[in-house]
């Protein structure tokens, strides 16, 4: 068998080159999964089919009759559907981008804010420091604070409103 595969030079290239070809689709493959996700990766690959598609479509003597039309029309749909769960399309209507990435991500920045504003009302007491939303302790000078229980008071009587 191997023989019969072999038998021209011009097929050990054609090999050659095909394995090249695998390596490079393969390691780019994995980048992508490693660099976005898996659900990139099934994009690239509804694209890769409508790309194969529409190169055989046009090189080929394929009749456009209602399969051709069908299959258009799948890939359309499975393209905006993949965009629609990857959130690279957001629909707002009846509420549908409520939990996006981007919907939510300006709630958190607004309740941020809202955080700051509260934080800059509060009496804090010496020895905490709030930057950005990060409780930060500080160790005080000997002439402020004497011992540690007095800390461990200031403290206690911290607590949120």
């Amino acid at each position: 068998m191997f023989g019969n595969i072999f038998e021209k030079k011009i097929y050990i290239l054609y090999y050659i080159i095909y394995l090249i070809n695998s390596f490079f689709y393969n390691i780019l493959n994995f980048i992508l999964i490693d660099k976005f996700s898996a659900n990139h990766s099934a994009i690239s690959r509804i694209f890769e089919n409508f790309g194969i598609f529409i190169i055989n479509s046009a090189s080929q003597d394929i009749p456009i009759d209602y399969n051709f039309g069908i299959r258009i029309i799948m890939y359309i749909l499975l393209i905006i559907a993949s965009f629609i769960f990857n959130e690279f399309l957001v629909i707002n209507i009846c509420g549908l981008a409520n939990n996006t990435k981007l919907f939510l991500e300006s709630k958190e920045i607004k309740d941020f804010s809202l955080m700051d504003d509260n934080n800059e009302n509060e009496d804090i007491p010496e020895g905490i420091v709030v930057d950005n939303n990060d409780i930060y302790f500080v160790q005080l000078n000997n002439n402020n604070i004497n011992n540690n229980e007095e800390m461990a008071t200031e403290m206690a009587d911290f607590s949120p409103k």
